[in-house]
């Protein structure tokens, strides 16, 4: 019993959350698509993706990460081990036929992502005091806020809200893939390239626009600020250095999903503009997004921490790069209304990935954990830097 203590003493988030996103994400689309309990709506679908996946997802990342703002090691323990009930509360409160169960759903969610928020902020002021600084952090503090709020406040979720997240995975995965991509090509002796940083300011502040004047009564504006967004991130994916995406699957992965992003904002802006006679409408644009953008991304971090590691680089394990483009696949086959066929392959992708981690917690906890440099390199003081 004691040996089962001292376990979970040593909890590390990304171990733990990026298990239960992986696992959420492979049953919860079944249960919706096939309605697997009379509780099962829309509603249900909607918030299980925004505050339940979403919410395991940024606990694994930033509660991991946050050694490279604060400079001592990540959060672990019974913090992690408590997060983590609080998450597996919120998720079986729904499925309680009780009048107060939704109320109470709500109410822990919102307190999941306040969780997050203060954790992160109490290791971001830490680093402060010791010299370090990190942009990063507000950045997650204040889409916990806006989610947390969002969780109370609004009894039924509107789908645009998906573009909360995908603003927090469009302002860390350009500074992550940035990185990387840099990193990658020192080792190969590329031409050093500087990415166009404006373009991804650009790209936030209208992204962050078209969410604040959604429901604006001139309806041109979202559409038009969402087209934008899409221009913008496009432009900054191009001034990478991309050569190095030859050689490496989880760099592929990475920038295969930071590009759905535009790809699926320009078509949800040119359905809503009537451009688009013939397509997937704003529905399938709004799903390739979330499934392309979001989910795609966060396989493309979890791979890292569960990838083979070797003297300056890792190697993604063979399940997560499968499971990743099944979940790809996934986002084009719901975009084009297969969606028998879009579940399952989202389901099977899940599960590889799910697979692939589990074999990686099997070995020694990685130092960093999403790269394969030492506290120490130039590339890991770069990565720093950016985040």
């Amino acid at each position: 019993m004691s040996g089962n203590w001292q376990m979970l003493g040593k909890a590390e988030a990304y171990r733990v959350f990026f298990a239960l996103a992986a696992s959420w994400a492979a049953l919860s689309v079944p249960i919706w698509h096939w309605r697997a309990f009379p509780l099962a709506t829309l509603e249900w679908h909607i918030s299980e993706l925004v505050l339940g996946f979403v919410a395991a997802l940024i606990a694994g990342y930033t509660l991991s990460a946050c050694s490279a703002w604060s400079g001592r090691a990540p959060l672990r323990g019974g913090v992690v081990v408590a997060l983590a009930l609080l998450w597996l509360f919120a998720r079986a409160v729904p499925m309680a036929a009780h009048p107060a169960s939704e109320v109470v759903a709500r109410h822990a969610n919102a307190a999941i992502f306040l969780s997050v928020a203060m954790l992160v902020c109490r290791e971001w002021l830490f680093g402060l005091r010791h010299g370090r600084s990190a942009v990063v952090p507000p950045l997650v503090i204040a889409v916990c806020l806006v989610l947390a709020t969002s969780a109370v406040a609004l009894r039924d979720l509107h789908p645009q809200l998906v573009l909360v997240p995908i603003w927090l995975v469009v302002a860390v995965g350009s500074r992550m893939l940035a990185a990387f991509l840099k990193a990658a090509a020192q080792r190969s002796g590329v031409p050093k390239i500087r990415p166009c940083w404006s373009l991804v300011h650009a790209a936030l502040a209208m992204l962050g626009g078209a969410f604040v004047f959604w429901n604006n009564p001139a309806q041109l504006l979202p559409p038009a600020l969402l087209l934008g967004t899409a221009l913008s991130l496009a432009g900054f994916i191009a001034s990478l250095c991309l050569k190095p995406l030859r050689d490496d699957a989880l760099l592929l992965m990475m920038t295969l999903a930071l590009s759905c992003i535009p790809v699926g904002l320009f078509i949800y802006a040119c359905a809503v503009l009537g451009w688009l006679r013939m397509g997937p409408g704003t529905s399938g644009a709004l799903h390739f997004i979330a499934i392309g953008g979001l989910a795609c991304m966060g396989i493309a971090v979890m791979a890292r921490a569960s990838a083979l590691r070797h003297p300056g680089y890792l190697k993604a394990r063979r399940a997560a790069v499968i499971g990743f483009f099944c979940v790809l696949l996934a986002a084009f086959l719901r975009m084009s209304d297969a969606l028998t066929l879009a579940a399952t392959s989202w389901s099977l992708g899940w599960g590889l990935v799910l697979v692939a981690h589990l074999q990686a917690c099997r070995q020694p906890v990685p130092h960093p954990v999403f790269s394969a440099s030492s506290g120490k390199s130039p590339v890991a003081t770069d990565l720093r830097e950016q985040l």
